[in-house]
């Protein structure tokens, strides 16, 4: 969890205090701690105690004051409380459940932070016990990305080689081409990547299909480069690539795979921007459009980034355009989530926050 918040102390950047890494690498084991979950009562105890400590603390209520950072941190704590009050009424299981399931959230909120200036967290535990899927996981959470890869690998080539579903593979190629992008290189390796993996296929059919799907995609991103991070590009990108896709981003119903690399490349060429440009100009177009592209990926355990940039651009800039249209695409976005066969029912409460963010818009 230390990842969440290092910070490469620049002119254009807030900064944290000198101990940070060492605070965030606490909160980081005891979540391992717990997620392991080999525990007696009184080590939990001692643990969720510390992590309350820890998560409470002023130095992450620091991170309210970058607009990049302060939806992550509302996740986190989201979590932990969710986590908190399970443990608190002694729902075990569940408890176990939401720890584990916070992997996903810690992953979720790291794709946005660029690996250049957030470096891996200095590993404590061993992880040679554990099933790959979860050395994958505790990878993503390691920010050792070179690390993720080569598991994701070893797993994608047992899909290869096996006769099942091309569902499981295609995910699995999907958060590796997703690894790829935002952290190793240049675009066209990934390709060379995935070509490589054909001679171990026992349907050469599916990964073929996969390939060509990625080129398209790869073909039609071609001008967007996540490390030219200034005004004017950014400006250039979201004209040419984003809006003319706006109905199809804002549609929640709408397949996110289709547009896995645009994405993937805007997100991570847009949050770099805002976290070295916190007080730029066009910051409230960013965190709109931070929320319309992560509203789209909708994957992220319970809690919605999207929504969060969206609230973000709202409280930050409420004079803004951009704070109207997200209030929109909020609402759109909340009406969705609670519509189902038997018609849309929003709770009173979730109806007071709608009504809260609406009063905010000047």
């Amino acid at each position: 969890m230390k990842a969440l918040l290092i910070i490469l102390v620049t002119s254009s950047s807030f900064c944290l205090a000198k101990n940070l890494q060492s605070h965030m690498q606490d909160i980081y084991t005891h979540y391992i701690k717990l997620y392991e979950g080999q525990l007696n009562e009184k080590q939990s105890e001692f643990h969720f105690k510390e992590l309350e400590k820890h998560i409470l603390s002023k130095k992450l209520n620091d991170l309210k004051e970058s607009a990049i950072l302060a939806p992550l941190r509302e996740v986190l704590i989201k979590s932990y409380q969710e986590i908190n009050t399970a443990h608190t009424k002694k729902n075990y299981q569940y408890t176990k459940y939401r720890v584990k399931s916070l992997s996903s959230t810690c992953i979720a909120c790291h794709s946005h932070l660029p690996a250049e200036l957030f470096p891996p967290v200095k590993r404590k535990l061993s992880l040679k016990k554990l099933s790959l899927q979860d050395k994958i996981n505790f990878s993503f959470l390691l920010r050792d990305y070179k690390k993720t890869l080569s598991l994701l690998e070893k797993d994608i080539l047992g899909e290869l080689k096996s006769k099942r579903s091309f569902r499981a593979l295609e995910d699995l190629l999907n958060i590796y081409s997703q690894t790829f992008l935002k952290y190793n290189g240049p675009t066209e390796n990934l390709l060379i990547k995935l070509n490589a993996f054909k001679k171990y296929a026992v349907n050469k059919n599916t990964i073929n299909s996969y390939i060509q799907k990625m080129k398209s995609q790869l073909k039609y991103t071609q001008e967007i480069n996540i490390n030219k991070a200034d005004e004017k590009y950014i400006n250039f990108i979201i004209n040419k690539y984003l809006e003319p896709n706006k109905e199809h981003l804002l549609n929640l119903y709408s397949s996110s795979k289709d547009k896995l690399v645009l994405k993937t490349l805007t997100s991570t060429l847009i949050s770099k921007y805002i976290i070295l440009n916190y007080k730029s100009n066009i910051t409230p177009k960013l965190l709109y459009w931070m929320g319309v592209i992560e509203n789209f990926n909708h994957s992220l355990d319970i809690y919605s980034l999207g929504e969060l940039y969206y609230k973000e651009c709202i409280i930050r800039f409420p004079k803004s355009q951009y704070a109207k249209d997200a209030y929109k695409a909020l609402k759109s976005s909340i009406t969705a989530g609670y519509t189902g066969s038997s018609g849309t029912h929003i709770p009173k409460a979730v109806q007071k926050e709608l009504k809260f963010y609406k009063s905010k818009i000047k």
